[in-house]
């Protein structure tokens, strides 16, 4: 919980005088953070983080937080400068847009998308720039991922291209937790997250990254371009039919979510490249090894023809199957052949796994 020593200086920002005023008034009223969460049908991380001045309230949470605290309307005045200051002015439309969505289809080709950051890789990514208000930028980007904790979250595809993986910001411990990070959100039942391997060197998303957001009633589906300076929200209806083709063209061409997680966790492993391509031919002699012994075994079980030979009856009871006493012998050449392909298959896993375990391709 927030205390009284963590506030921030409310002169730093309109986002930090939000705050401030939110743990005075709470104060003054003597309500807890988690009584007043309740009241305010938010939760005490969201009241602490915002008297933190690390998140960006809602419209909504601001009207709550008058009714709950009986301020008159003092925080729905303060919301426009604060959302006014949080946010650049051409990307307000799309943040209430992104609240509302039922649906996301997200491609980044340079970095993680912010919807999936940490904020320890936001806030390396965006001191780059050397921005005054930091800690506002960060406060924002966090804030757009209450997406995420919504009663019934929208259905969220995101797919970058492999080339974001190879920035690895903010250095290995930031970069680590935020690999385990999209690891761990790729197992949500409403996300789906592929990457774009390298070896596709050339795929719709060389442009720029885009969104296209669904709605669940009769509002038309929004494409969002991203920019050098600034991006746009288009809402022709030929345009962001455009954006959605190149979106499953870029689904054609990325790997399986299962093949992009493998991937994911290879980075993560810091495996070199070689390391990677030797590991998925491991794994694919293996599985050609399994299939290989699954199809011989199940040959040596078919019904044999049975061939009496000299001295014997010419008639025999028909068997469905050759007794384990015989199987050699009506099979022998095949199990002689069958040994040398399974022994094969296994000089193909160990050759493999020495070269993997030397560093070799």
């Amino acid at each position: 919980m927030t205390a009284e020593n963590d506030a921030p200086d409310p002169t730093t920002s309109l986002l930090a005088f939000f705050g401030t005023e939110l743990l005075r008034l709470r104060g003054e009223r003597g309500v807890s953070q988690t009584h007043l969460a309740k009241s305010a049908f938010s939760t005490q991380s969201m009241i602490s983080k915002i008297e933190a001045a690390q998140r960006v309230p809602s419209k909504e949470l601001a009207h709550h937080l008058d009714v709950a605290l009986n301020t008159g309307g003092h925080f729905s005045r303060l919301y426009p400068l604060v959302i006014k200051y949080a946010y650049p002015s051409w990307f307000l439309p799309f943040i209430e847009l992104e609240r509302e969505a039922s649906t996301m289809r997200v491609f980044e080709s340079q970095i993680v998308p912010g919807l999936l950051q940490t904020e320890e890789y936001a806030k390396a990514m965006l001191s780059a720039v050397r921005p005054d208000n930091l800690d506002d930028l960060v406060a924002a980007r966090m804030s757009r991922q209450e997406v995420f904790e919504r009663e019934l979250p929208p259905r969220m595809w995101f797919v970058l291209d492999e080339q974001a993986l190879h920035r690895p910001i903010g250095g290995a411990e930031v970069w680590r937790a935020q690999l385990e990070h999209l690891l761990k959100t790729g197992q949500e039942p409403r996300v789906v997250i592929q990457v774009v391997p390298r070896k596709v060197t050339s795929h719709p998303g060389l442009a720029g990254p885009f969104s296209v957001l669904g709605f669940e009633d009769d509002t038309p589906d929004v494409l969002y371009v991203d920019g050098f300076s600034q991006g746009r929200t288009a809402l022709d209806t030929a345009e962001v039919a455009q954006g959605a083709h190149a979106y499953d063209l870029l689904r054609a061409v990325a790997l399986s979510p299962e093949e992009s997680a493998d991937l994911l966790s290879d980075y993560m492993e810091g495996r070199s490249d070689d390391d990677r391509y030797a590991l998925r031919a491991l794994r694919l002699a293996e599985e050609q090894l399994q299939h290989q012994r699954r199809q011989l075994r199940g040959s040596l079980h078919e019904p044999a023809l049975h061939r009496p030979r000299s001295g014997q009856q010419a008639l025999r009871q028909p068997r469905d199957r050759c007794p384990p006493g015989r199987m050699v012998r009506h099979h022998r050449g095949r199990g002689r052949r069958v040994t040398a392909e399974l022994n094969t298959g296994a000089e193909v896993s160990r050759r493999t796994t020495n070269q993997l375990r030397k560093g070799t391709p």
